[in-house]
This record gives C-alpha cells, sequence and structure tokens, in this order.
C-alpha cells in the first residue's frame, strides 16, 4: 500500500469537529473528487476515488449531511488503469449539495463556495482535509519529498494556498493540462500539512525517514566514522522522538516533570543528538541524559499499552 494511501486510511479515522467541520470536508471532497450527473432530468453526483476508505467516508458524510443516499461501487482494473472506487449520490438533497459546493457555477471568478461556510479555522483545517482526501497524494519520503493536491479551477488552488499560509505552510500552483496542481516540495511544510491535517502518523514516518536520511549523509561525510554505531544512533534517536511525539499527543509534555520535560524537549529539538551532545546541552551527565530517556520510553510503551496509539 502507498504512502498516500496509508496517510488517506489514517484521516478516515479522525472524527471531524461538528457538523460545520464535517460539511467543509464534504465541499472539498464533492469539488475535487465530485462529478455532475444529469440523468432523465434527475441530478447525481459520482464521486472517483482510488480509496475505499475515502469513499466509505463520503458516503457516509454526505448520508449524514444532505437528504441523500449514497451508494459504493468498485470497478474492475483494466489494464494500466487503476480499480476506481465510485460512489454515487442521489436525492432531493442532491441540489443543495452541488449549490453549497459550487460544483456546477457559472462564475469563472471565485471558487463557487460561500466563503461563509468556511470561515472558522477549525472548517478551514477540514476543508483542506477533505481536499486531500478527495485529490492529494503524497510520496513515500524515502523517495523523495512531494505533496500534491489537483484543482480544477485556479481559484480553488488558491482559496487552499491562502488557508495553508495562515498556518505558515508555503503552498505553490503550477497547471498541468487542464488542471492546477498546489504542490509542496519542502520535508518541513510537508511535515506542517500532515500534522495540520491530523495526519500524526504520516507525520511521524516522515520525520523518522529524514533523520535517517541525514544521519545517512553524515556518514557518506565522514569516512572514517563507525557506521554500525552511527546506524544504531539514528534508530535509536528514531525511536526516541516517536516515542516523545506520542507522549505529547496522548499524555502532554506540560505534565511531565521538569526534568523529563527538558529531555524531551531537547530530544524532540536535536533529532540527531547523541545523548554527549544532549549532555552537553542540558549541562548534565551522560547517564543521566540516558535514564531520563529510557523513563520516557517507559512511559510511552505504557501509553501504547493503555491507548494503543502508535502501536
Amino acid at each position: 500500500m502507498s504512502f498516500s494511501s496509508v496517510t488517506k486510511d489514517e484521516l478516515t479515522t479522525l472524527k471531524l469537529k461538528g457538523e460545520s467541520a464535517s460539511r467543509a470536508a464534504l465541499l472539498a471532497l464533492t469539488k475535487t473528487a465530485g462529478s455532475l450527473i444529469i440523468s432523465n432530468g434527475s441530478m447525481a453526483i459520482q464521486y472517483t476515488t482510488e480509496s475505499y476508505s475515502v469513499a466509505k467516508f463520503t458516503s457516509k458524510l454526505a448520508s449524514r449531511l444532505y437528504a441523500v443516499e449514497a451508494s459504493v461501487a468498485v470497478t474492475e482494473k483494466t489494464g494500466r488503469a487503476a480499480r476506481n472506487v465510485i460512489v454515487t449520490v442521489e436525492g432531493s438533497g442532491c441540489a443543495e449539495l452541488i449549490s453549497d459546493s459550487g460544483l456546477f457555477s457559472l462564475d469563472e471568478g471565485n471558487a463557487g463556495i460561500d466563503p461563509a461556510r468556511i470561515s472558522g479555522d477549525t472548517d478551514k483545517i477540514a476543508f483542506v482535509r477533505g481536499a486531500f482526501l478527495g485529490a492529494g497524494s503524497v510520496n513515500e519520503p524515502t523517495r523523495g519529498y512531494n505533496l500534491e493536491i489537483v484543482c480544477r479551477e485556479t481559484e480553488l488552488s488558491k482559496l487552499l494556498i491562502g488557508m495553508l499560509s495562515e498556518h505558515g505552510i508555503a503552498a505553490k500552483t503550477r497547471k498541468r493540462k487542464e488542471t492546477h496542481v498546489l504542490y509542496i516540495k519542502d520535508a518541513d511544510m510537508i511535515s506542517g500539512f500532515l500534522a495540520l491535517i491530523g495526519a500524526s502518523d504520516a507525520a511521524l514516518r516522515l520525520e523518522e525517514v529524514r533523520t535517517l536520511k541525514s544521519i545517512s549523509n553524515n556518514i557518506n561525510r565522514v569516512g572514517n566514522c563507525d557506521v554500525a554505531n552511527m546506524q544504531k544512533t539514528a534508530e535509536t534517536a528514531a525511536i526516541q522522538s516517536k516515542s516523545i511525539e506520542l507522549i505529547a499527543k496522548v499524555y502532554g509534555l506540560e505534565r511531565l516533570p521538569n526534568e523529563l520535560r527538558q529531555i524531551a524537549e531537547a530530544r524532540l529539538n536535536n533529532r540527531e543528538a547523541s545523548l554527549t551532545s544532549l549532555a552537553e546541552e542540558l549541562e548534565i551527565g551522560r547517564s543521566a541524559v540516558n535514564y531520563r530517556l529510557q523513563k520516557l520510553m517507559k512511559l510511552a510503551e505504557e501509553l501504547r499499552f493503555k491507548y494503543g496509539e502508535g502501536s
């Protein structure tokens, strides 16, 4: 399964915060993955995706928020064409959903969506999440850094770029045939994007790969280094960082005793640092650093056992 698919599966398991955010996510999904179908005088919307989890997510949202019925069907893979999952939405509420999402609009000067529907920060984040689910992709971090959302209109790409900039995430856009592609190639920005929309596991995976890549690059630059020890250091540092991220997410770093909070923050701020470097930074002994990190690792393991997080 691709990194994009795993990321989308993670996002579809998250609960949206209230009806307004749910509606914002559905409008973005409709705008990016939906198509207007008119047959025998009746209107319907068809959503096309390669992800079954996204299809089920879309179906549930539409059925809950509008007076519609949604069905899911899987098309067979033919030749090089990927398997698609089709969600068909029909019913009296279709016209309202089409209007709300701007799926059919004669005004080319806007994205077809009333800004008042996605004015709050929570709604904007949900909208970005929906756009990524509908038409987004992200590279496996080991193969390079690239995240995209394919938009049908330039105004939609501009709307998304504006929402992301409010959170310090810089995205650009380029024309590709008849579409406008929002893209991010900076690893920090991609990590921030994934964290913003709630894909914390995907963001952690990216950070782990970055840490290992950085250590690997250092190994190549310093020929007389002990390769095995440096690789072990990198792997240990990545595991420690992931465990501390879990503690921050589930428990909260602010609840830790001062000495554990200090070492947790130091490790997150210096993901590649050795125990000796951390000891020098905190002006404590190397053994004290190791002891405190082990306590954090133990706490993370207890949280995994209790909550099933990150396991």
